[in-house]
């Protein structure tokens, strides 16, 4: 008999009362099936991979960013046009006198941007905030469109002004020293690619 078949034989002897690794039945300890263990090992690898994947360490990749590719915390120099769809009329003068050229500012008063283009449209209707269209006599409503400038840096899936990603079709909030006005960004061009 081979030191192999006595081992093994050990392993299923049925007159041995000590505690065996495997039984007859091919349970560990007698208790636990080695099939059914070694499945509960998969779904739980599987499952630390898949936290792993999302929870895990976050390495800076690269974003693909029109026909160029950005990597993740690289600064660039960006130029994008929010839209203000049907601002009043009596607004437009100030909104001239204040936007060309000012500064951007967050919360904390920090310039991070510059408005460097303003154009105003005037428009015969305008849709409310609760979706419906309202038409409106001449010169009443202009979509006005600022163009602004700004350096950032580019965070794991966007740009970032402040708390704002700069996307087009997103909400954007336009903060100057005299200006605070809603609109949704209509373009973004990367200006230092």
């Amino acid at each position: 008999m081979s030191a192999w078949s006595i081992s093994y034989g050990k392993i299923f002897d049925q007159e041995d009362h000590s505690m065996k690794i495997l039984d007859e039945k091919g349970r560990l300890f007698g208790k636990i099936n080695l099939v059914d263990l070694l499945i509960v090992l998969l779904v739980l690898l599987l499952i630390a991979a898949v936290c792993w994947r999302i929870l895990g360490a976050r390495t800076p990749g690269s974003v693909a960013t029109q026909a160029n590719v950005i990597q993740a915390d690289e600064v660039v120099s960006v130029r994008f046009k929010v839209l203000v769809s049907g601002a009043e009329a009596e607004y437009i003068p100030a909104l001239e006198r204040y936007a060309e050229g000012a500064s951007l500012v967050r919360d904390d008063n920090v310039s991070v941007g510059k408005i460097v283009g303003f154009e105003k449209y005037e428009v015969s209707s305008y849709q409310n905030e609760d979706g419906t269209v309202v038409p409106v006599g001449e010169g009443e409503r202009y979509n006005v469109v600022f163009t602004v400038e700004y350096t950032g840096k580019m965070n794991t899936n966007t740009l970032i002004e402040g708390k704002q990603p700069l996307r087009v079709g997103a909400e954007y909030l336009l903060r100057t020293v005299f200006i605070e006005i809603k609109g949704t960004i209509m373009d973004v061009e990367i200006l230092d690619k």
